[in-house]
């Protein structure tokens, strides 16, 4: 009802949107949870300008939907499009995008994609670190996840040969 007397896209109804759909999730009712999901980020790409928050959170439980249904492949396109709509909204080293881009290079190993992941990882700690300077936590923690990526890398090119 909110949605025909306000419009699909006004903000209010994009919040109202976003909850129920988180709520679908929860319940574990997956398909209705992607419903939402979509539908709020197709409207949220089409005026992004006071919504990028918003973005980053649909598309960032959206993925938990699309990787929990096994839809690696659109997970993976999802979490491209939060970086990139991130980038575009926020810039390309705003710290807004280490989280995202961390999650892509998890999602990159899911796929077997690891040199991927490890590049992308790498951009991650380029950031934490013009962000937060080299002698901050959250410069270790980004460094101890692409210590365990390139020694996955490793052992899984050693296993080859």
């Amino acid at each position: 009802m909110r949605e025909v007397l306000l419009g699909q896209s006004h903000l209010d109804t994009m919040y109202t949107i976003n909850s129920v759909g988180k709520v679908a999730f929860w319940m574990e009712k997956l398909d209705a949870a992607k419903l939402l999901g979509e539908k709020c980020i197709t409207a949220l790409l089409k005026s992004p300008d006071e919504k990028s928050g918003l973005f980053i959170e649909v598309s960032g439980w959206l993925l938990q939907v699309y990787i929990s249904q096994g839809r690696l492949d659109d997970a993976e396109a999802l979490q491209s499009m939060a970086v990139k709509y991130t980038e575009r909204v926020f810039g390309g080293n705003n710290s807004k995008l280490i989280g995202l881009l961390l999650e892509q290079s998890k999602l990159l190993i899911m796929l077997g994609k690891d040199q991927d992941a490890v590049d992308v990882c790498k951009r991650s700690l380029e950031i934490v670190r013009q962000t937060y300077g080299d002698r901050h936590e959250a410069v270790d923690e980004v460094q101890e996840i692409l210590r365990a990526m390139l020694q996955k890398v490793h052992r899984e090119g050693t296993a080859k040969q």
